[in-house]
């Protein structure tokens, strides 16, 4: 048990990343990453088999670039990336 947060990028995950999570928490991130597919397996790989990914992203929302704010998702957007 217990907590673990880690602030890295999403897109170049660092040899040391721990694979072994039951739960992520991803909101409002995928609209800032150039590559979701890319972010979205990388999640994916540090999940454990099993696990649950808490995932959030805007539709209607003003632009909110910090750095970069590129795309917007429907529910079923999310959905097909989640499970491509």
């Amino acid at each position: 048990g217990g907590t673990r947060v880690l602030e890295l990028d999403i897109l170049d995950l660092p040899e040391w990343t721990p694979l072994d999570y039951s739960i992520i928490v991803c909101l409002f991130v995928l609209e800032h990453v150039p590559d979701p597919y890319k972010a979205i397996r990388n999640i994916a790989e540090m999940l454990l088999n099993g696990g649950y990914l808490l995932l959030g992203a805007p539709f209607v929302d003003g632009i909110h670039a910090c750095p970069n704010d590129y795309l917007r998702y429907t529910p079923a957007g999310l959905k097909y990336l989640a499970e491509s």
